[in-house]
């Protein structure tokens, strides 16, 4: 896709949307900053470890990445997200063995859950739903 062709996040008609990843995967982690560049939205920050994660320092993010991986504590900490930024959109991603926390992670609150490996294409697609919603709201 070329600059001239880059698609602009719904989020940009009235201000810059903002992404925060928590990811320990190196690798995700450069994939999901490039969907996010790619979408024009500001990289908050990408913490390392969600069990290092001070909720309370973070500037409130439009959308919420969240790698989990058997050793994060994400899910434990979306209602913390959930109560400090109401409006935030949590989307999970995560191993196939991992899946049966999609029921969980729906109920306390998460926008979606996406499974690993990562198709870039639905995760640009449900960034940009994400902050489709935001401006609805």
């Amino acid at each position: 896709m070329s600059s001239s062709q880059v698609r602009r996040s719904p989020i940009e008609a009235s201000r810059s949307g903002t992404v925060l990843v928590i990811d320990s995967d190196r690798e995700l982690g450069q994939s999901l900053r490039r969907v996010i560049q790619e979408f024009r939205l500001s990289l908050l920050g990408c913490e390392r470890s969600a069990r290092d994660l001070k909720l309370g320092a973070v500037a409130p993010p439009d959308v919420v990445l969240v790698n989990l991986s058997a050793s994060e504590l994400g899910l434990e900490l979306l209602p913390e997200m959930r109560q400090l930024w109401p409006s935030a959109r949590v989307i999970f991603l995560a191993d196939w063995n991992n899946m049966h926390l999609y029921v969980d992670a729906i109920k306390l609150g998460a926008y979606d859950f996406l499974p690993k490996p990562l198709d870039t294409r639905d995760l640009g697609t449900v960034i940009w739903d994400a902050s489709s919603t935001l401006l609805l709201n």
